[in-house]
Order: structure tokens, then C-alpha cells, then sequence
């Protein structure tokens, strides 16, 4: 793991850095000068990264998106359920466009909730120099990061929806990747009003290169772009090997009531049997259950109280 000078100083015991500069003069130790911001994503990598093996839809997606590399403008669709290895498919493209001496942009919604996916991307090409932008970063820090990118030093350009207008030079941009692309974070709010994954795409097609949107719940906008022929739709249909999808159970609330009778459950009203099922099975095992409420304290129609009728107040002109 890389480690700044001044810290290897003090873990040393040294009284300054002059001994680590000989060192690196004799070259017996190795150094590398990257941004502060850069470096400190680095520092995030995780360890397994490194052992992904394509399964076989990854494989297909792969070979179909890198054989549309340097053949001018293109917009493709990988869409893939949640952990079917979108980001691996995203890091192999990237991969053959460094390959021919070309910078990648990559695009996520917000850095504070794509930390794991900047710094899997970064791990996965440690030695390539990277600019990462987002709105946390200082004046210095931004200033630093364009003028790496507009010199056409950064062969990996990072950040949310603003790294769009990173100044990459004139035929040096090889693809842009839009992660979760159906995420309203990409969307301008204030002027100027603009929407980053649109935005992107204009903005491929000005470059002449290929533009890939990824996303496991595509916008209707992507989705219908795909399957009328306009884009190129790749699917990943299966989680990555030894990742299993949950098992999602819709309950008839209503109908549970109906069952109640006078045993001890005819006084509940929120939780209904399977419910109280599923959640005292992991407690008797000191496991614990996570409940998510998407509404508390409101109720948007009206209904009868009694738990065995079912009669809900319905609108007579209109089905409200």
C-alpha cells in the first residue's frame, strides 16, 4: 500500500524526509507524485477486485461494446440486475481504450454515494493517472485536476454529473460511462438547467466516440431508446457468480385480516402473520431484522376498521 513520505518519516522514527530521499535517489524505493484528492481514493481499494472473472454475459457485453471502440459515435444500453457485474464490464471497455492511448469519462450520480465504484475503478489501474472532480473539492484542487485533464495527462477522468465539461483534448476521449444512469441526481436543478446523462450523450456524439448507460431500472427514456433500435441494449441477467437474487414476497394485507378470527393476532393491524413470521424467525436465532416504513403517520385513503371487512371509501365518477 502506497504511503506519503511525511507519514513514513514519522512511523520510521526519522527526523526528516532526507533518508527516504536518498533511498528513492538509490532507487531502492519507488515513488509516484499524484494529487492529494487522487490519493486519497486510492487509498480505498478493495482487495478482491483484482479476481473477477467474466461470466459469459459479461464476456458478450465486453466483445460487443469494445468492437464499436474508434468506429465513431454509438449509445449503448448494459443493462444488468443489481450486482450482475455492470462496473467489471465498465472496467474491461476502459481497459483496451488505455490500451490505444485514450481517455475514459466516467460519470456517477453523486461521488458520496459512488465511493465504492470511483475507487474499484481506480484500484483496478493503480499506475494510470486519474482526475477525480466533484463539488467538495477546493479551488486548488479543481484547478489541479483540469489542468492535468486539459494537458491530457489524466487518461481516467472521474466525478459526478459536472466532470462532463472536464476539458479532455480534441480526439482524445474514447467513451464515456454513465453509472445508474436513471438517477435524477443527473438532472441540473439550477441554471444552467441540464440533464447529465443527455447532456453526455451530446456530448459523445460531438467526440464521435461510444457512450455506454448502465442501470439495473433503465429510464423509460434509455429503455424505450433501446428497444426501438436506437441503442444497443446489452443484458445481464444474472447476479455474478456465488451472488443469488432475493426472494421478494407480496402479501395480500386484506386478505391476512379476513383470517384473523378471534385468535391472538385479531388486534393486530400493522403486522400481519407471515410478517410476524419472518421477523420472530431471525430473533429466536439473535439475528436482526431490518423494516422499511415508506410512509409514517399518513394514510391516503379511507377504510373501514374493522379488520375482517375490507370496505375501502372509493370516488363514484372517478377510480380515486
Amino acid at each position: 500500500m502506497p504511503i506519503d513520505q511525511v507519514e513514513l518519516a514519522e512511523r520510521a522514527g526519522l527526523s526528516s524526509k532526507a533518508p527516504i530521499k536518498r533511498l528513492i535517489e538509490l532507487e531502492l524505493v519507488e515513488s509516484e507524485r499524484v494529487s492529494a484528492v487522487e490519493a486519497k481514493w486510492r487509498s480505498r481499494e478493495p482487495a478482491e477486485d483484482r479476481t473477477v472473472t467474466p461470466n459469459d454475459d459479461q464476456v458478450n457485453a465486453i466483445n460487443a461494446i469494445s468492437s464499436t471502440l474508434n468506429k465513431g459515435f454509438s449509445t449503448h444500453l448494459l443493462f444488468g440486475v443489481t450486482d450482475a457485474g455492470k462496473t467489471e464490464v465498465y472496467l474491461r471497455v476502459i481497459k483496451k481504450l488505455l490500451e490505444h492511448n485514450q481517455t475514459a469519462l466516467f460519470l456517477v450520480p453523486e461521488i458520496a454515494l459512488a465511493a465504492q465504484t470511483v475507487a474499484r475503478v481506480l484500484a483496478r489501474f493503480p499506475g494510470v493517472p486519474a482526475a477525480v472532480l466533484h463539488s467538495g473539492l477546493t479551488a486548488a484542487q479543481r484547478n489541479q485536476a483540469w489542468e492535468r485533464i486539459s494537458s491530457g495527462e489524466a487518461r481516467l477522468v472521474l466525478g459526478a454529473r459536472s466532470a462532463l465539461f472536464a476539458p479532455i483534448p480534441d480526439g482524445q476521449l474514447g467513451a464515456i460511462f454513465v453509472d445508474e444512469e436513471h438517477d435524477s441526481a443527473f438532472k441540473q436543478d439550477q441554471a444552467p438547467r441540464y440533464h447529465g446523462r443527455d447532456a453526455a450523450i451530446r456530448r459523445a456524439q460531438i467526440a464521435g466516440c461510444p457512450i455506454i448507460l448502465g442501470s439495473a431500472t433503465p429510464s423509460l427514456e434509455s429503455w424505450h431508446n433501446a428497444t426501438s433500435g436506437r441503442t444497443q441494449l446489452h443484458r445481464l441477467p444474472q447476479r455474478a457468480p456465488g451472488l443469488s437474487l432475493p426472494k421478494v414476497d407480496i402479501v395480500d394485507f386484506a386478505e391476512e385480516r379476513k383470517n384473523f378470527g378471534s385468535n391472538a393476532m385479531a388486534g393486530i393491524r400493522v403486522i400481519g402473520p407471515r410478517l410476524a413470521h419472518a421477523i420472530n424467525t431471525p430473533l429466536y436465532q439473535n439475528g436482526q431484522v431490518l423494516l422499511l416504513l415508506n410512509r409514517r403517520g399518513y394514510a391516503n385513503y379511507i377504510a373501514c376498521p374493522d379488520h375482517r371487512c375490507g370496505w375501502i371509501f372509493t370516488c363514484d365518477q372517478c377510480d380515486a
